[in-house]
């Protein structure tokens, strides 16, 4: 989505190795992603509407982060933060969020990794993605798929399957090949 959105607002060219990089990357996060047992049509549930639109709404801001050229990283921060409020605003008005109980400790908990870890990762990720074109950072951000299996065997004692090993290795192997395509143009 992010590479189409790039091709049309920012006028990106995708070079070839590009083009092989993002269909190993999103073969990889099919490969991790897919579960026969659910069948067709998928997205099949409200969890995967939410996903798939926060993905587009993802793809879009890293667009709008490299079209943003001339503005200040703090103020593309600020500009994705009330996004993001906005968004999750409408959507818990409309039904979305559940009806889970919160504790002072909960909250409390939430606001400080919120501050520290959300702050620090989107400074890095707003200043990574207004220097590189979104062909390598759409791939290079397909990582957190890989992320979220490891996570889900490290705190779900799930089992990494051959299928996520397989899906895993694809997306890093686009990932080196987009960082050896950088600098193959330096």
């Amino acid at each position: 989505m992010g590479v189409l959105l790039a091709r049309l607002l920012l006028g990106e060219r995708l070079p070839s190795l590009a083009l092989l990089t993002l269909a190993l990357a999103m073969g990889g996060a099919l490969i991790i992603l897919w579960d026969p047992s659910l069948g067709m049509p998928w997205p099949q549930g409200r969890a995967d509407w939410l996903a798939i639109s926060s993905g587009m709404a993802f793809a879009f801001s890293n667009v709008c982060i490299r079209k943003g050229q001339e503005l200040s990283i703090s103020l593309k921060m600020i500009v994705g933060w009330l996004g993001v409020v906005a968004v999750s605003g409408l959507l818990l008005s409309m039904g979305f969020g559940g009806h889970a109980a919160w504790s002072v400790a909960t909250v409390t908990v939430a606001v400080v990794l919120g501050v520290v870890g959300i702050v620090l990762m989107s400074v890095f990720l707003v200043y990574g993605v207004t220097h590189m074109p979104v062909h390598r950072s759409a791939v290079i951000l397909l990582f957190e798929v890989v992320v979220g299996a490891v996570s889900a065997q490290w705190l779900a004692g799930e089992t990494l399957g051959l299928q996520e090993w397989l899906g895993g290795s694809l997306i890093l192997g686009a990932a080196w090949l987009a960082s050896r395509q950088q600098l193959q143009e330096k």
